[in-house]
């Protein structure tokens, strides 16, 4: 690693650090955990950086001391980061698709025979600040199958030279890299060839460093075909085990009609294309500005872009056009700024004028689309934000509770069914933690019998996330999950007490006790846990640990 890169990086990660202090300043004494250990993580990443100029470590060691780090570890991009490129921290579970295979090929020269096979060459990834990779457009058969075709790959190069000429005017400040299959990739031992579905775009990010896919379908059953635009999006930071709804596939509108075979040669089908393939790129090129703000951590210059967004694409039709995905993106940087009082008077009166705007967008999303599990998310979101705000009696009598639950269930019904799914699970998290407040407003009020079918609830849909969370390896999202089952479970204790069922109370407090024992292990190396994760730790050492000395205390004292 040269020694500019690295002085370019260290600057970078000074520049964060600063904004961080900045963020932590504003809090006055009592900024959250995890903002403190993000700045922990900043400083000792920039350690780390002098101690390589200095030649105390090495590449590989900086690397590897780097890599458990809440920070932006790609420091081959030091010389184009235009922004700070600090991550989104959120206290609620996310899962990533399941990986199952690998949707590039490697271009690799013809062997003779009786020849050693030689090495597959190592593919090259892409380095902008925002990476996008336009697949070829597969066709189905005649049986269904996703086969290569020129119809498919004429569409795939077109939607690849729209997107080129929008991204000519973006701001220079944003280093946007576009790549297509063509000679310069089989240069970098790439091809993206077809991408058959969300799963294999996730692939596809994840090996090339994609930050946004794009990729679709022609359905030659019929003529004209049926195309449906797609793109999937991944997070900068990588797979960090963090809540995120901006991450995963998204359907860009309605299927578009087009005849086949295609002729880019025919002026009039061309004009009569035009207009609906230019409208999809113009979206994703405003779309990749709102991302790539709200990426680096610039909430309210993402809020500021997807408005202008709106106002730029008035020619956008409301029903079937995908409109619901641009009013979800804008709902939802309006819920993100409500969650910080001095963050949201950035851009509204208060945190619950943001949460009203927020409520508003996804509203509108639902009314474009009344199908839209994100919208749902975000709604619920929104009701149970209001809600955590409320006393005990306020969450009964009011109807906000509710309406989060009500919103949750709507997005699970409407998520993928597919096992494993993000979107799926985040909606059972978000019914579970609904389910968790109302039963705690019972509890806290003494009214047990009432509470005690919330918190089974709350463990049924809990227990339901833990396999395919533990599949995936997602421990922080798992140290979450037992820390609240662990706290349901310790409730149903002390209610199982206070009616005089000492075994029914002595159970439960062991289960209690072993579910905080299963958020510590999430930290655990010798458990397959990853100890390197600082906001685990910080779940562990503020709540598992000290929950479950209580649970065994109350245990204790109970059996005398």
């Amino acid at each position: 690693m040269s020694e500019a890169k690295l002085k370019r990086y260290l600057k970078i990660l000074q520049k964060d650090l600063n904004i961080l202090r900045e963020r932590e300043a504003k809090y006055g004494g009592n900024a959250p955990v995890e903002l403190l250990n993000q700045i922990e993580d900043y400083q000792t990443a920039i350690e780390l950086v002098k101690a390589r100029l200095a030649g105390s470590i090495s590449d590989e060691q900086l690397n590897e001391q780097l890599a458990p780090l809440n920070i932006s570890h790609d420091y081959s991009r030091a010389n184009v980061i235009p922004v700070p490129t600090l991550p989104l921290i959120f206290v609620a579970v996310s899962v990533l698709g399941l990986l199952s295979f690998i949707s590039y090929r490697l271009v690799t020269p013809a062997l003779p025979p009786t020849a050693t096979p030689t090495p597959v060459p190592t593919p090259s990834q892409m380095s902008g600040d925002f990476n996008i990779a336009v697949a070829e457009i597969g066709q189905k058969d005649a049986d269904g199958q996703l086969i290569s075709s020129p119809d498919g790959q004429q569409l795939g190069q077109w939607i690849f030279s729209e997107l080129e000429n929008e991204y000519k005017n973006l701001p220079q400040e944003f280093n946007v890299q576009v790549w297509h299959d063509g000679p310069e990739l089989a240069a970098k031992n790439v091809k993206i060839g077809l991408v058959a579905d969300d799963e294999a775009a996730a692939n596809l990010a994840r090996t090339i460093q994609a930050n946004l896919v794009i990729y679709g379908n022609l359905d030659g059953s019929q003529n004209p075909a049926n195309f449906v635009p797609k793109f999937y999006v991944k997070p900068l930071q990588g797979e960090t085990g963090e809540l995120d709804e901006l991450k995963g596939p998204f359907q860009l509108g309605a299927p578009i009609s087009i005849p086949i075979p295609l002729d880019p040669t025919d002026p009039v089908l061309i004009a009569s294309l035009k207009p609906e393939v230019s409208l999809r790129a113009r979206a994703l090129r405003w779309f990749t500005i709102g991302l790539i703000w709200d990426l680096a951590g610039q909430t309210v210059r993402a809020w500021e872009t997807f408005q202008q967004t709106e106002q730029e694409l008035k020619d956008w039709g409301e029903k079937n056009q995908g409109k619901e995905i641009l009013y979800y993106f804008i709902g939802r940087e309006a819920l993100f700024l409500s969650r910080d009082e001095q963050e949201a008077k950035k851009v509204f009166e208060s945190a619950e004028a943001a949460r009203a705007a927020a409520e508003t967008y996804f509203t509108k999303a639902l009314n474009s689309n009344p199908d839209y599990a994100r919208a749902f998310m975000g709604l619920g979101g929104v009701y149970f934000q209001r809600t955590q705000r409320q006393s005990p009696e306020e969450r009964l009598a009011g109807p906000e509770l509710e309406q989060a639950i009500k919103n949750y269930e709507q997005a699970l019904a409407n998520a993928p069914k597919l096992p494993g799914d993000q979107l799926q699970l985040e909606a059972r998290f978000g019914v579970a933690g609904a389910y968790q407040l109302k039963g705690d407003a019972y509890f806290q009020l003494g009214f047990y019998d009432e509470a005690n079918p919330y918190f089974d609830s709350t463990i049924q849909e809990m227990q339901a996330i833990i396999p395919p969370l533990t599949a995936a390896k997602q421990q922080r999202s798992l140290g979450h999950v037992f820390l609240a089952l662990g706290v349901a479970y310790n409730q149903q204790a002390i209610i199982r007490q206070k009616q005089g069922d000492k075994q029914g109370s002595l159970n439960l407090y062991q289960k209690a006790e072993e579910a905080y024992a299963n958020c510590m292990a999430q930290g655990d190396s010798q458990k397959g846990g990853n100890p390197a994760d600082k906001l685990l730790k910080n779940i562990i050492d503020r709540y598992c640990q000290p929950y479950q000395d209580r649970a065994d205390q109350a245990r204790r004292a109970l059996e005398g």
